[in-house]
């Protein structure tokens, strides 16, 4: 938990609303971790306005461990960068080791373990719970930046 987090009540109040996401970009890497994805962007409310709201979602899978590593979040700006939402999913080749490797979701500071069947969970799957957890849709909907898509020419 981070001092940030929202409260989980004010964090139940935010995801209770409908917002969307549009023109998030592409998803990206970066030198320091090639083998991880990232995309953000700013959540805008019923009527089409900004909010305090952004989305941030990371997709790592290694090479070398063969952990496939899905946190999608939904951040608040102000007053101070916190956590209103995130849902965690580590993908494992073994058997769990430690708690903290287990599915789970934050809403604001509330830690909830997530259901051992989310640790087989693919992309589509993840962004689901994450969708129907968080009330965001995706214009256009949101790919997996595990798939393999030709860019246009």
């Amino acid at each position: 938990m981070n001092l940030n987090d929202v409260p989980e009540d004010e964090a139940r109040a935010l995801l209770a609303a409908r917002y969307t996401c549009e023109d998030y970009g592409e998803w990206a890497t970066t030198k320091a971790s090639p083998e991880a994805y990232k995309v953000s962007c700013g959540l805008l409310d019923g009527d089409g306005a900004r909010t305090n709201l952004y989305v941030e979602m990371f997709v790592k899978v290694s090479q070398k461990t063969k952990i496939t590593h899905y946190k999608f979040s939904v951040m608040r700006r102000r007053p101070l960068d916190g956590r209103v939402y995130q849902l965690e999913i580590k993908v494992l080749p073994r058997v769990l080791k430690d708690q903290h490797q287990v599915p789970h979701e934050h809403i604001g500071r509330h830690r909830e373990p997530g259901d051992a069947a989310w640790a087989a969970w693919g992309f589509d799957e993840v962004l689901a719970r994450f969708v129907q957890q968080t009330n965001i849709e995706f214009r256009p909907d949101l790919g997996s930046p595990l798939d393999f898509r030709l860019r246009p020419s």
